[in-house]
């Protein structure tokens, strides 16, 4: 699998260069992508934008910041069309009372910076595992939560390559981004000084 392969090699990588030449790829690999889906290219790249831009905001200026029932639907949706395609999450999440979603999304937003605890909130929702958890999650505080996507996952030195879809996977995978956030973040600062 070459892009796990290259983001293995781009994550063993200090260099705040090759970093942001990977961020800034990131609009033409999501377009190659979209390109080998047999339908949804357009949905791909509109939920896509959708996810990174409008929903962030949605929810910050909320004075309670949350997601809402049909927000959740449409994440999922997002998430499934980038990833692998589980239709039977879309109907479980679509079972979640909208009054739900609000309040216990707004409880995990604000357990943050707790990553198990704002994860272990959200998974009452019926559909809501680690990693749709996370994706709400990143979308309310992306400086602070890492989305925890498959290609990503299997990037980090010492996955076995089989992706644990548990909370402690999840916290696992997130704390090496977190360190490699910060070391980059370091390093940035003193080649800028």
């Amino acid at each position: 699998f070459p892009v796990g392969m290259a983001m293995a090699s781009l994550f063993e990588s200090g260099d705040c260069a090759c970093w942001k030449r990977a961020a800034d790829a990131y609009q033409q690999v999501l377009e190659l992508v979209a390109g080998q889906k047999k339908k949804g290219k357009d949905t791909l790249l509109e939920l896509d934008k959708w996810y990174q831009q409008s929903l962030p905001t949605a929810i910050g200026s909320r004075k309670r910041p949350h997601i809402t029932h049909a927000e959740l639907a449409k994440l999922m949706k997002w998430k499934l069309t980038r990833g692998k395609f589980r239709p039977r999450l879309e109907a479980l999440v679509q079972q979640n009372p909208q009054q739900l979603v609000e309040s216990v999304s707004a409880q995990a937003i604000e357990a943050l910076p707790d990553l198990a605890e704002a994860v272990k909130t959200l998974g009452v929702l019926k559909g809501v595992g680690p990693a749709t958890a996370s994706a709400v999650l990143c979308a309310a505080a992306p400086h602070q939560v890492p989305f925890m996507a498959d290609e990503c996952v299997s990037s980090v030195p010492g996955s076995s390559g089989q992706i644990q879809y548990t909370l402690q996977g999840y916290l696992s995978y997130a704390r090496e981004i977190q360190k490699k956030a910060k070391l980059l973040n370091n390093t940035h600062k003193k080649t800028s000084l």
